[in-house]
């Protein structure tokens, strides 16, 4: 044998084993589908860049339900198209998609039967027609011979991922209605007055959304077809696509240099915006995106709700009967009332309730301006962040007729007579001896001032064992922990400086007490004695923010993204309430981590606040001398000047840096240089990388979206121009996403000491600084 023949036969063979081990390759490489080449179980086709993939699932595909397209762009592995085949009724075995002799895409069983068409009414022949996997990731079936003629498309059969390029809507030139579904939810466009992208839950109540708000002009466009009335987007910064899942709407972004995928936009932000969400007579309570069940209700169905699917909603205990008269009412505040209220002609708020009492279908109703009455399931509604009068809503509850009796007997004269003597000669006696007690000694029993306690100093001394356990120090006085008699713990504040009387002291707190919110600590009493000056406060579980930002060894305080940017969200609406929702004007004046608390939801709630208010009753700009923060003072305060809300506004900016950085804005960099983190932050921001600005902890795992809002809005709160500054509103809106934020300005204050991360002076930023002098400002 030559020499060369052992050789020859070895390369025959590698070449024949590559060839056999490479066949679905070269298989899969193709992107059409024909007549004569149809697609088996084994095999897929490739879109001609190589992005999306069609796949025929197999037996060992467990976790493929259906036909589906996959996006391997970026390795990503994302389902963006399926057409659901029921396992438990068809064996996913030897299935094969191939074109049929009408010309539609079908997909056989083994024993050929059919699972799946496309299901084109229009004839077609069949050696003519051919199924085509897009670039777009589109699937369509085509006319071979005209590439325009398109019979079939998935963009108009999509399942849960909007695809650019991709049709949402009604289509008015074929008459086909496209929109996503998945899960408890689905997308779809109303185009009946201004388009609004529609995201419902359970196919009832709605959460809108306009299609301006959804596109963001540096990251997608979104345009409709002036023919077809359909709605489509393309990426401008890296691939886009948005997708519902269980949690409802997303928006990803791709992209290549680093290849990584962020969540850049989440609808809804909140839980309770979501149509449905908590079902018939559920209540969404915005702390806590749970449902609750208003009283004389429990939820229908507790497996759901304790999965977190409250969309049963909540069952009547009693069902109402109008025959009983046992009918009673609960009052709940509401941010939100339930859908479709019908207004009646009431001039009071009784003549309101007796309109909805003598209706037997009536289930609640509302006076505020004018009388509002509901029928049948309570939908959509949401628990309101403060309780203030005419958010009101009576709900309609059944009292057990077993605990009433309509028809009591009357009893004996004698038994009469003896019941009322036996009374009076009590109360006398009792008269008696509080006369002599009073003589005697001060009572140490509660008393209460207009619902609040007012405590003797004797007994706050004791509940807090001498003042023995400090949990903090302010602007204002030290605040200690305590233990009240019924063991109740409360956070105890001992006031320093004050200079009012008693009763100017009461009044104030009294009207500084009556503020209820959900992010505002509540005020339980206080105490008045001579010079004394202490108010005492509902204790707060989880401690203040400080501790859980810049603790440096304790990592069971740490807090994601997630939360800080709730904690955000709800120390602003606390400030926008004390601003502009309550009945008097409140400043805080001292707006720091310290004195935000955290209560065992990780909820926020304002300390510390209302001690402007005990200084001045008049007018919106404060000249004081009170004792602030130094590294949160606004610059008209260190100036000496008067100061009006605006100065709660910038100490939240300065505040709202620190959450995003997890380090005081004082703090030297890791590399011992000293960078004053506001300055270094504008820069930027203007630059846009404000990834580097967030906490090296949370290792990059923030909303991105949401993280370069926030970072626009503490820099819009630490203007040096009051009118500069957003109004605590505002800035709620636009951390909620419901206001665009602009590029702000670098604080003018701030240009003057502008360093980069070396600690030199930047004079590129100081570019930036001159540009921005003819900035817009926020004028109220």
């Amino acid at each position: 044998m030559n020499s060369e023949e052992p050789k020859l036969l070895f390369l025959l063979a590698s070449v024949f084993v590559f060839c056999c081990c490479n066949l679905r390759a070269v298989v899969a490489l193709r992107d059409t589908i024909t007549a004569g080449n149809p697609l088996a179980g084994n095999q897929s086709i490739v879109s001609k860049n190589g992005d999306f993939e069609l796949r025929v699932p197999t037996p060992d595909d467990i976790y493929i339900l259906g036909l589906t397209i996959w996006c391997r762009k970026y390795n990503l592995g994302l389902t963006v198209w399926s057409a659901y085949i029921d396992s438990t009724v068809v064996t996913i075995a030897d299935l094969q998609l191939s074109i049929s002799d009408d010309g539609n895409l079908i997909l056989l069983s083994k024993d050929g039967s059919l699972i799946w068409s496309t299901n084109v009414t229009s004839p077609a022949a069949s050696n003519s027609t051919v199924a085509v996997l897009l670039d777009s990731g589109n699937l369509v079936l085509r006319d071979g011979l005209n590439a325009s003629n398109v019979l079939w498309q998935s963009f108009d059969h999509p399942s849960d991922t909007w695809l650019p390029g991709a049709p949402l809507g009604f289509d008015r030139s074929t008459g086909n209605h496209i929109f996503l579904t998945s899960y408890y939810f689905s997308l779809d466009v109303e185009t009946v007055g201004s388009p609004q992208f529609v995201l419902q839950t359970n196919g009832s109540g709605e959460y809108d959304h306009s299609v301006q708000h959804l596109a963001v002009p540096t990251v997608i466009d979104i345009h409709q077809d002036s023919q077809k009335g359909t709605f489509s987007f393309h990426g401008i910064d890296g691939y886009t696509i948005f997708f519902l899942d269980i949690n409802g709407l997303n928006r990803y972004k791709w992209s290549e240099n680093p290849p990584v995928g962020l969540l850049i936009q989440k609808y809804p932000f909140y839980s309770c915006g979501v149509g449905f969400y908590c079902g018939p007579f559920g209540i969404c309570d915005t702390a806590s995106m749970q449902c609750i069940c208003p009283a004389g209700f429990l939820p229908t169905n507790p497996q759901s709700w304790e999965g977190g699917d409250y969309s049963s909603g909540c069952r009547r205990v009693i069902p109402l009967n109008c025959k009983n008269e046992n009918s009673s009412y609960m009052v709940y505040f509401l941010k939100r009332f339930p859908d479709n209220p019908q207004s009646f002609p009431a001039n009071d708020y009784e003549g309101c309730e007796s309109a909805c009492t003598s209706n037997c279908s009536c289930t609640a109703f509302s006076f505020r301006f004018d009388c509002k009455l509901w029928h049948g399931d309570l939908i959509n509604s949401t628990q309101c962040d403060y309780c203030s009068d005419g958010w009101s809503i009576s709900i309609r509850t059944e009292i057990d007729s077993r605990r009433r009796n309509k028809h009591p007997e009357r009893p004996p004269i004698g038994l009469t007579l003896g019941v009322v003597l036996g009374t009076a000669t009590v109360l006398a006696v009792g008269l008696i001896v509080t006369w002599r007690c009073k003589k005697r000694s001060r009572t140490t029993d509660p008393i209460y001032l207009k619902s609040f306690r007012v405590f003797f100093y004797s007994d706050l001394k004791s509940a807090t064992k001498n003042f023995s356990k400090k949990l903090g120090q302010g602007s204002f006085g030290s605040v200690f922990m305590g233990t009240l008699r019924d063991s109740t713990l409360v956070a105890v504040k001992k006031l320093e400086g004050l200079r009012q009387g008693e009763k100017q002291f009461r009044a104030e707190v009294i009207t500084v007490g009556m503020i209820q919110h959900i992010n505002i600590v509540r005020l339980l009493g206080f105490c008045a004695e001579g010079t004394r000056r202490l108010l005492v406060y509902e204790f707060v579980t989880n401690g203040s923010l400080d501790s859980h930002l810049f603790s440096k060894t304790n990592s069971d305080t740490f807090l994601d993204w997630n939360q800080r940017y709730r904690i955000a969200i709800g120390i602003a609406r606390g400030l926008a309430y004390l601003h502009e929702k309550c009945k008097d004007f409140i400043i805080h004046c001292d707006i720091k981590p310290e004195n935000i608390l955290l209560d065992e939801k990780f909820c926020p709630r304002i300390a510390d606040f209302g001690m402007a208010k005990l200084f001045t009753r008049d007018g919106s700009r404060v000249l004081t001398t009170m004792r602030g923060t130094i590294g949160y003072l606004a610059p008209e305060w260190i100036s000496g000047l008067a100061i009006t809300h605006k100065a709660d506004v910038y100490s939240f900016g300065m505040m709202l840096f620190e959450i995003i950085s997890g380090r005081r804005n004082t703090e030297r960099s890791e590399d011992g240089t000293y960078v004053y983190f506001p300055t270094w932050a504008a820069a930027k921001i203007h630059e846009g990388e404000v990834a580097c600005l967030l906490d090296n902890n949370l290792k990059g795992e923030a909303y991105s979206e949401e993280l370069e809002r926030a970072c626009r809005v503490a820099c819009w709160c630490i203007q040096e121009l009051e009118s500069s500054r957003p109004a605590m509103g505002l800035v709620v809106q636009m951390l909620e996403g419901v206001q665009e934020v602009n590029i702000p300005p670098i604080p003018t204050y701030l240009c003057n000491f502008v360093w980069d991360e070396n600690g030199s002076n930047d004079t590129q930023v100081r570019g930036h600084c001159l540009d921005d002098l003819m900035s817009d400002s926020f004028t109220e």
